[in-house]
């Protein structure tokens, strides 16, 4: 689902049940905060400052967030998932009115601020020119990694499209461990891996 405020007045566009489901209940807890900063931290298992930030721009990215932080919580891993709902309010401001309605002083704003000098991750579907836009926050690029749609696969079912362009969760988790140095079994079965290389069935992570 993508969710846009114009002004006062929010436009709506499902994509599927499941997605149009998580969307909707984010926005509807959440309204006053999106609306002020065009972000928000959803969830955090923080043991440190330094911890893994997972930023998901639209539904499907932020469901495959979720599963991929269940994971890393299994494994101890500290991170933190930021939902950014405007991430054009995180680009470097191009004249004053841009940098007044910046998501600057927000929580969210202050969490992803540290993204660089720690290790994030981005992921949407325009993935090439949102990381553009988010490289005031990104850091360096081998601290980041930005996953999204690479032009691979048709119409495929969500899962099929998700996993044909290394977008899935189990995406998600290949990256943490590059960042994080962690071997990849650490947060991934066996068969997981081999579906990732080509070797073994996609469907263990639909």
């Amino acid at each position: 689902m993508a969710i846009c405020s114009l002004c006062s007045g929010i436009v709506t566009i499902p994509l599927s049940r499941s997605c149009s489901a998580c969307c909707s209940a984010i926005w509807y807890a959440n309204l006053f905060v999106l609306a002020r900063d065009g972000a928000i931290v959803l969830n955090e298992q923080v043991t440190a400052d330094e911890a893994l930030l997972l930023f998901a721009i639209g539904g499907y990215q932020l469901a495959g967030m979720r599963r991929a932080a269940v994971r890393l919580s299994v494994a101890g891993c500290a991170w933190r998932l930021i939902y950014l709902q405007e991430p054009g309010r995180f680009r470097a401001p191009r004249d004053r009115c841009e940098a007044d309605a910046s998501g600057r002083g927000s929580r969210a704003q202050c969490a992803a601020s540290r993204a660089v000098q720690t290790p994030c991750i981005a992921h949407s579907c325009a993935c090439g020119s949102d990381t553009g836009h988010l490289w005031p926050i990104l850091g360096e690029a081998r601290n980041n990694r930005g996953l999204g749609y690479r032009n691979q696969g048709g119409a495929l079912n969500e899962a099929g499209l998700l996993f044909a362009n290394r977008a899935n969760w189990a995406s998600v988790l290949e990256a943490s461990a590059q960042l994080l140095s962690l071997p990849l079994g650490d947060l991934l079965a066996e068969h997981e891996r081999a579906a990732l290389t080509g070797h073994g069935d996609p469907a263990c992570q639909y």
